[in-house]
């Protein structure tokens, strides 16, 4: 029992870790030692828990073999890297992340999964509450890169979309699962969303209000009769007719964006025209971000180079081609179908797969990829994959 709880504490440590908490004390693009040992220790400690659950690891694989094609993908793309050396090491840092992700599956139960994801996430947001009110040159952007940001919060995670990301997420975890006592659960949600709405970060806040609606919509599902539901579906229907009037006017005049996505449009579409390497990409982790890659001189004039295209699916084909979108779309949609079905058989259990699923799609959209080395995107992703087939009590 000691040990289960200490390995509980000890995993926990590392999603406080892989979630970027103080991110910015290290180098992201090229991690210092000392984030590499850390990141190391994990995923050793994560590979000798796999070795002795290895046959329940190879089931799980079997029934959701898409994290690991996506792992297996990044490292053959070393053949053809553009930057092999950044290849090798982050296609390495990516199977270790999916290590530690498989490992949280594998040793754990699902209220001991939750608690182990939920107690260090909010910690976070606790934690960039305080540094954003009481050390604001920390926690509050200044304005200094792209002046619309300042004032925005980032909390302890250096970057505004980096705190909204894991807040959405961890927001999912929250309105997906009942694990906490009702009060407690709601206290967290009230804290997380009041800390992604400071963030400003647009794409996880319109994921999460549509899981927020999709969960009341599952709450009263079984009280709608079947005519009312096709009623129902003929006035979406008709709404869809308005749809090109309200995303007008929520992308103007309630985010404060402009139609082009505050030029992501217009970027994506430089870079789909500029791809040569469209079938296997550039590599994983090299050659077309940086301040000398190929897609700098694309985005610089207009958006500022967050090295990623602001789109999950034009990140995924530049740097492991069609094949790795390919994995990329089928994780998402077969845990989407997956989990959808467990839900109607098994409960609400399965409602966290299915919202994470729901989340990757829509943060794909103008987000960025969830193939992530180091990075909660992916263990999240991971989990989402193969959480529909872990027993339930």
């Amino acid at each position: 029992m000691e040990f289960s709880r200490m390995l509980s504490y000890y995993m926990g440590l590392g999603v406080l870790f892989f979630s970027g908490f103080f991110l910015f004390f290290f180098d992201a693009e090229n991690p210092s030692a000392t984030y590499s040992i850390i990141s190391a220790q994990f995923y050793f400690v994560s590979g000798v828990l796999i070795f002795l659950y290895r046959k329940e690891a190879v089931k799980y694989i079997v029934h959701s073999p898409y994290p690991l094609l996506i792992c297996l993908l990044s490292i053959a793309s070393i053949l053809w890297s553009f930057e092999p050396s950044q290849a090798i090491m982050r296609s390495i840092a990516l199977t270790g992340t999916f290590c530690f992700a498989l490992c949280l599956i594998l040793v754990f139960d699902w209220d001991e999964l939750l608690k182990v994801l939920i107690l260090p996430l909010i910690f976070a947001a606790i934690a960039s509450i305080f540094v954003s009110i009481l050390v604001p040159s920390i926690g509050v952007d200044d304005g200094s890169n792209v002046a619309e940001h300042a004032g925005l919060w980032h909390g302890t995670f250096g970057f505004k979309n980096r705190l909204g990301r894991v807040m959405g997420l961890f927001a999912v975890i929250l309105v997906a699962q009942n694990v906490l006592l009702r009060n407690y659960r709601n206290s967290m949600l009230a804290i997380v969303l009041f800390v992604l709405l400071m963030t400003g970060s647009s794409t996880p806040i319109l994921a999460v209000s549509f899981i927020v609606l999709l969960k009341l919509y599952f709450a009263i599902s079984h009280r709608i009769t079947t005519h009312i539901k096709i009623i129902i579906a003929i006035l979406s229907i008709y709404c869809l007719a308005l749809v090109p009037i309200a995303i007008e006017f929520v992308i103007i005049d309630l985010m404060g964006k402009d139609l082009s996505g505050s030029g992501r449009v217009d970027m994506w579409v430089d870079i789909l025209l500029s791809i040569d390497s469209p079938i296997l990409g550039y590599g994983f982790g090299g050659g077309f971000w940086g301040e000398f890659g190929y897609a700098n001189g694309l985005i610089d004039p207009r958006y500022i180079l967050l090295g990623h295209a602001h789109n999950g699916f034009v990140d995924t084909l530049i740097e492991l081609g069609i094949f790795g979108v390919f994995f990329y779309f089928m994780l998402l949609l077969k845990c989407l179908i997956d989990s959808l079905r467990n839900y109607r058989t098994q409960g609400e259990y399965f409602l966290l797969p299915l919202f994470l699923s729901v989340f990757f799609i829509i943060y794909s959209v103008t987000g960025s990829a969830y193939i992530k080395q180091n990075n909660i995107l992916f263990i999240l992703a991971c989990l989402a994959a193969f959480l529909p087939y872990k027993k339930v009590k």
